[in-house]
């Protein structure tokens, strides 16, 4: 579904764009041993990692990373792959539940290979998986597709109607009716006007005699379809958290309502990150920090989101100098004619 609709697509992307654009580091004292470990990834850097991971967990509800162990030594973490959230799941006992320890936590994962069926085990300190937005016990999560799935299934239904409504629009069918009570057209008649229909363009001139009736067969109901469709958008929309001006740059938005989806954008954000940099720091810096004898776990920090639109920046801006707080020099209006291109 993230590649089959549009919209789904686009609102996961704003969010990985957001989350990543704000930009992150690392504190503590051990933040440049982390640094330069994470450095010495092989296949991916640390960014491309969170790019997955942030992809996968908006459209799966979970996302798993193995930990890489050394050939010569298999307690040495020594990297981070990304592995694929439909190939993965836990391990089950012969009922199909999840099989669970004395603390009821997993006693490990299985991978399924999709082109050999071969399946591989995983021991729990073997696997990174953060389960966001969690459901059935806090072992699944729920991701953005999930939740609009029906919406957005209907959504492509009603497109595909309307897509061929305003086909049938462009490309009409014609209806011809053909003969009187006393006139009986012959089937070479019928032919040589079907051939004549089958040619008929916009610049097409066609002569019909009087017992020949044409008629077109118009599609019904297009602003009823169109109606619909908007309304499946909305709620799409609005299960997914993105302002609409985002996902559809000129639309034309309340700005108050526009303040307010930001803000509600903002704070999901906000809460996204706080998940990783937890998931981070416990399953993979903690295991670092023991493994290197580092004096501290470091933690993922990640920078203030800047989502705002440009009218609300100017209303502050404007405040600001009213008040004082900001002088008109020469920096700031050099800054203001290269930002206004004047």
């Amino acid at each position: 579904m993230y590649y089959a609709d549009t919209i789904i697509k686009g609102a996961i992307d704003i969010y990985r764009q957001l989350i990543l654009s704000s930009g992150y580091q690392f504190q503590g004292k051990s933040a440049d041993k982390l640094e330069q470990w994470l450095e010495g990834l092989e296949g991916s850097s640390f960014y491309d990692i969170l790019d997955f991971v942030i992809r996968d967990m908006l459209i799966y509800g979970e996302f798993w990373l193995e930990k890489v162990k050394s050939k010569h030594n298999k307690n040495l973490i020594v990297g981070i792959v990304r592995i694929d959230p439909k190939t993965m799941d836990y391990k089950r006992t012969a009922y199909g539940k999840i099989a669970l320890d004395e603390l009821r936590r997993p006693i490990g994962y299985i991978q399924k290979l999709p082109d050999t069926g071969q399946q591989i085990e995983f021991a729990p300190d073997d696997i990174i998986h953060g389960v966001y937005n969690p459901i059935e016990n806090e072992f699944r999560g729920l991701g953005l597709v999930e939740s609009v799935y029906n919406i957005a299934l209907a959504k492509l239904e009603i497109q595909e109607s309307l897509a061929h409504n305003i086909y049938r629009h462009a490309f009409p069918i014609y209806l011809c009716k053909f003969g009187t009570e006393t006139i009986y057209p012959t089937q070479e008649d019928v032919e040589e006007m079907r051939r004549a229909l089958e040619n008929l363009n916009a610049k097409s001139e066609i002569f019909i005699p009087h017992w020949v009736d044409i008629q077109v067969l118009e599609p019904k109901n297009i602003e009823k379809i169109q109606e619909l469709l908007e309304y499946f958008i909305d709620q799409e929309i609005a299960a997914l958290g993105v302002p609409k001006a985002l996902l559809f740059g000129g639309e034309a938005t309340n700005r108050a309502t526009l303040s307010t989806q930001t803000r509600i954008m903002k704070a999901r954000i906000e809460s996204i990150q706080r998940f990783l940099s937890s998931v981070f720091r416990n399953e993979l810096f903690k295991p670092l920090a023991a493994q290197e004898k580092w004096s501290d776990v470091p933690k993922l920090v990640w920078n203030p989101i800047e989502i705002e639109d440009l009218n609300a920046k100017a209303d502050r801006l404007t405040k600001y100098a009213e008040a004082g707080f900001i002088e008109p020099d020469e920096q700031i209006k050099k800054h203001v004619r290269r930002m206004e291109s004047l």
